[in-house]
């Protein structure tokens, strides 16, 4: 529509037919903004970045109606409707927002046509919604427009940009309800039809000025005054009218936007508006603009200050009266200011504050050696604190009456304004006019954050220091994850950082009108300098906190000590004490706080000893501190350690400051568990969980039919997958890939599985004849053909999600980028328990780049004897190598070994007749942590002649696990350790019987370990029911 004349035929519901012939011509006094109008809005000098983050919603179109001339001619217009409907959210998107991150995210829009006798509606919470469009109302729009198809386009257009958004824009949270004449009803409607008017598809309405309910009149009412408002004032308007409902919060409304945008009430646009439309003036609303949408402050040009009624005056009141200092502001370059004086400074008091964005300096009719020659231009809030704006020396006018313009570059708003000058020579100063051009601070001048670091890749317990370049800041609130301290109001804090990891830094700049985030992701990377484990909070592991004299205030007592609220606290009654706290395991202290309390600094702590023990008697240093002060109340202190000493026990003894009682708030112990084996993942929530389209194109043979038998809900169950798949290769939901739409098919053909897709969609298809196989060569076994559905599905997937190498050749059945792709998407598939019925292969001559199950058992090998992690560390190393990537390189990185070494490793661990682990079921949980390689639970230390001679039963469990031992373990006292999901031990037993009485165990699922003189010699996983 945007790039030819349109020829119109349209009609109004109520009206007879009338034909629009629509030219290029144009009624008198237009608002037009021609691209050589020099009164028309200017482009912006800054772009928009929209990025990369708006989420296109999958559309599900349906057509309800399928019969009637609605729906043909609406099909016969609109042939995609779901990729129409797509475009069309990205373009209301991208003038209701500025960057995609802002824009709401829809996975979902379900878009229907329905043979009813309504136009269009829009309903749907969280991240679906459903837009409904009358077939009635457009056979109603085709028949009167004369079977133009057109009008009957242009029509849908606009209905889509009215109710999309609907979809899109923020909401107020106050100004009424949506009753039809509220103000909150108004914006909805008005803000639905000015992106309509907007964008060309309101061609047959004309503005209305006369209706009593001015701009709350909606729909058109309100939208063509939005749109005056776009092209009178602010090209961005609309943007920022949906931006102010979401910042104005409770104080919204329709004046207090227009306040805040324009520096104008409502009434006062209004009436501009009504007599602009009243006087035979028209609008420009067919969609073809001479500008872009972008992020500049305002549309319009800069306002001339020195033209807001301000007073001017100057430093020497000698001026002749018809060269006064008046003249230099009054528009007239014939007219001159001039003072009998070598240098002199002129001032204006403008009527409110402005932020400077450049000046001109007219030189007067004469006398060049009067011009100015040196110059400082200042700003002031009170006329009295000078602050320099800019500077200028030998500066020459080469001509009488010559205008010259000078950019500044400040975030400031000042309301005085001073001009100090000095001549050229002689005792006389002159100048013809000066301008200065600026913007209104309204009502807010928020400030701007930012920061950088000294560095950004570091290892475990260095520190980072902070620099702040945010503007018009006065306070800051820092937030480091991961850091210590983990939050700060300095203005550039140092933190120190004592865990690997990939860290995101936020800053918040503050001032009185308001404040500004800046977050910057993933923006500190800590390497492992040798340690392991991760850093924990030791008191929040469920251990006992006591103290010396007993003697607290019910409410005041030890436990307040360790309850992570720094607005209670722990007290007692004497000025010197100690507390203790005992760890559920040992511990290698890194850090300590101490938070004081709310009130008598006098109780602060002032001198302390930190002791560690590994029995609760024998005491050893590791830290004092003396004459130390809490300058606040509840703030929290970081103190720093350096032990390499494990304990479970931990004294701290203090003396206050003065008088009898001791009080404090908060004391946290930081450190790393004395296990190798690393810690859990913060998992996050920034998985995308993709829409699953499942088609069954083949629906009458056996494998469709037990297909549907054993996954009954084919949607849930690759969603479920997905998730499996991304938490074996990644260890942070948002590094994993982002799929929008994953369509599942089954087909009656021969082959087993298959991916393809690219970008956020992807496809995965199987074989009902190759399930029909399965099923029966099992001996219709549901459980077998379950199996090799989770099988072919976690492969599948992985080849979905996985990091592609960018080298080592290509898909082609040899390479070492084939090997790598079907060999960990094997791999993937093996450590998930689906590949049963096969077994490790280590004659085939390609060794491991024999891909598929000769590849992946050999990855599952390394998992099982190195590394638990394994396949999430070769999965990231086919990206971070980059092009330097290979089999061996990518061992190396990893394991310190290349990989001939490793596959040698492995081909004689199998001919040894030892066997591989892979049902699923392991002592561990995927985490974070750098290596297993010490691991106690790996293949190595299990016993291949009793490994799989011990067996568990029953599975589930009411109260007891029972076991069958061979005959080399009967009457063998064996070691049984439980685990949960999560890692953690929850129940250990010594004993040489053959049952353990787990009734006090909560209904879940867990794992048992069974060892034999510290050797892992069984495990599996139960349900306790």
């Amino acid at each position: 529509m945007k790039n030819y004349k349109k020829h119109m035929l349209w009609i109004s519901m109520v009206a007879a037919m009338v034909f629009v012939l629509k030219t290029s011509a144009r009624p008198a006094n237009p608002i037009t903004c021609s691209k050589n109008n020099t009164s028309s809005i200017p482009k912006s000098k800054q772009a928009c970045e929209w990025g990369n983050d708006f989420l296109t919603p999958t559309v599900k179109f349906t057509d309800f109606d399928g019969q009637t001339e609605g729906s043909r001619v609406f099909k016969q217009v609109i042939p995609n409707a779901e990729s129409y409907m797509k475009q069309r959210c990205l373009d209301v998107a991208k003038i209701l927002y500025r960057n995609s991150t802002d824009a709401p995210k829809f996975r979902l829009l379900n878009f229907n046509l329905k043979n009813e006798d309504f136009v269009a509606h829009k309903f749907g919470d969280g991240d679906q919604m459903t837009i409904e469009v009358s077939t009635q109302h457009l056979a109603n729009v085709y028949r009167q427009s004369g079977n133009n198809s057109q009008a009957l386009k242009d029509e849908i257009d606009g209905i889509l940009f009215h109710e999309v958004t609907h979809g899109y824009n923020y909401s107020p949270s106050t100004g009424g309800t949506y009753d039809g004449s509220s103000p909150f009803w108004a914006y909805t409607e008005g803000i639905a039809d000015g992106v309509r008017i907007y964008a060309g598809f309101h061609q047959i309405k004309t503005p209305n000025v006369i209706d009593s309910r001015k701009w709350l009149g909606g729909y058109t009412i309100t939208g063509f005054f939005l749109h005056y408002v776009t092209l009178k004032y602010d090209k961005n308007f609309i943007y920022k009218f949906n931006k102010a409902a979401k910042d104005l919060g409770n104080s919204w409304s329709f004046d207090n936007a227009f306040k805040d945008i324009l520096g104008k009430g409502v009434e006062t646009v209004w009436n501009e508006y009504k007599n602009y439309i009243n006087s035979g003036n028209t609008l420009d609303y067919d969609g073809n603009y001479p500008w872009s949408l972008d992020c500049g402050d305002t549309g319009g040009s800069a306002t001339d200050i020195t033209n807001d009624g301000g007073v001017v005056s100057s430093q020497y009141n000698d001026s002749p009266s018809n060269e006064n200092i008046s003249k230099l502001i009054d528009n007239n370059i014939n007219s001159k200011y001039l003072t009998f004086n070598a240098s002199a400074w002129v001032q204006y008091k403008a009527s409110k504050s402005y932020v400077l964005s450049s000046y001109t300096i007219t030189s007067a009719n004469d006398a060049a050696e009067r011009d100015p020659k040196n110059w400082t231009l200042q700003g002031s809030t009170n006329g009295s604190s000078w602050q320099n704006i800019d500077q200028k020396f030998n500066q020459d006018f080469l001509n009488r009456n010559q205008k010259r313009t000078f950019q500044v570059s400040t975030t400031s708003s000042y309301q005085y304004y001073r001009l100090s000058m000095s001549n050229n020579s002689g005792t006389i100063l002159q100048l013809s006019e000066i301008e200065l051009f600026g913007k209104e601070k309204n009502t807010q001048q928020l400030p701007v954050a930012d920061f950088s670091a000294n560095k950004t890749n570091i290892k475990e317990g260095e520190s980072v220091s902070f620099t702040n370049s945010s503007t018009d800041a006065t306070s800051y609130n820092w937030t480091f994850d991961g850091g210590s301290p983990s939050s700060s109001t300095q203005t550039n804090p140092v933190v120190k950082y004592n865990r690997e990891g990939t860290y995101s830094v936020t800053l918040k700049a503050t001032n009185g009108d308001g404040s500004d985030t800046e977050t910057k992701t993933s923006f500190i990377k800590v390497s492992s300098n040798g340690g392991g484990g991760d850093i924990a909070d030791i008191t929040n592991d469920g251990g006992v906190i006591s103290d010396q004299h007993n003697d607290s205030p019910s409410f005041e007592n030890i436990t307040k000590l360790i309850d992570n609220d720094p607005n209670s606290k722990f007290l007692t009654f004497n000025s010197s004490t100690w507390v203790q706290y005992k760890a559920t395991k040992n511990y290698t202290l890194s850090s300590y706080t101490i938070t004081s309390g709310n009130d008598a600094p006098e109780r602060d702590p002032k001198s302390w000893t930190l002791q560690g023990s590994s029995n609760g008697s024998n005491w050893q240093n590791i830290d004092q501190k003396s004459n130390q002060d809490f300058l606040n109340r509840n703030q929290k202190r970081t103190f720093q350690v350096s032990t390499s000493t494990k304990y479970q026990y931990y004294r701290l003894s203090m003396n206050n400051n003065s008088g009898t009682i001791l009080q404090v708030s908060e004391l946290e112990l930081f450190g790393k568990e004395s296990s190798t084996d690393g810690g859990s993942c913060p998992w996050g929530n920034n998985f995308l969980t993709p829409t699953v389209k499942f088609t069954d194109f083949d629906g009458q043979t056996e494998g469709s039919r037990v297909f549907k038998q054993v996954i009954p809900n084919a949607e849930s169950y690759m969603k479920q997958r997905c998730l499996d798949v991304a938490k074996i290769l990644y260890r942070n939901s948002t590094d994993a890939p982002k799929f929008r739409l994953l369509n599942f098919n089954l087909k009656n053909e021969d082959f087993v599985a298959h991916k393809f897709g690219d970008g956020d969609q992807m496809t995965i298809e199987v074989s009902t004849q190759h399930l029909a196989n399965v099923y029966r060569q099992s001996g219709n076994n549901s459980q077998a053909l379950k199996d090799e559905i989770d099988g072919i599905l976690f492969h599948e997937v992985t080849h979905g999600y996985n990091y592609s190498p960018s080298t080592g050749g290509t898909y082609d059945g040899s390479s070492p980028f084939w090997a790598y792709t079907e060999g960990i998407a094997d791999g993937v598939r093996i450590y998930a328990g689906f590949h049963q019925i096969k077994t490790p292969n280590v004659i085939d001559s390609r060794k491991w780049l024999g891909g598929y199950t000769i590849t992946g058992f050999f990855l599952h090998y390394v998992t099982l004897k190195y590394d638990k992690n394994f396949i999430y560390k070769f999965n990231k190393a086919a990206k971070d190598l980059g092009n330097s990537w290979s089999f061996d390189n990518a061992f190396k990185d990893i394991l310190g070994k290349g990989v001939e070494t490793v596959w040698n490793e492995y081909k004689n661990y199998i001919n040894s007749g030892n066997t591989l682990d892979y049902d699923g079921n392991y002592p561990w949980s995927l985490d974070c942590s750098r290596s297993n390689r010490n691991n106690t639970s790996t293949t190595e230390n299990i016993k291949p002649e009793d490994a799989f001679k011990l067996k568990s039963y029953p599975n589930p469990i009411q109260d007891k696990l029972f076991f069958a031992k061979p005959k080399n373990l009967k009457g063998t006292s064996l070691l049984y350790e439980i685990y949960d999901t999560q890692g953690s031990q929850i129940f250990t037993e010594k004993t040489s019987g053959s049952e353990l009485n787990l009734d006090h165990l909560e209904s879940k699922m867990y794992f048992i370990i069974v060892k034999q003189d510290g050797k892992t010699i069984y495990r599996n996983r139960f349900i306790k029911r």
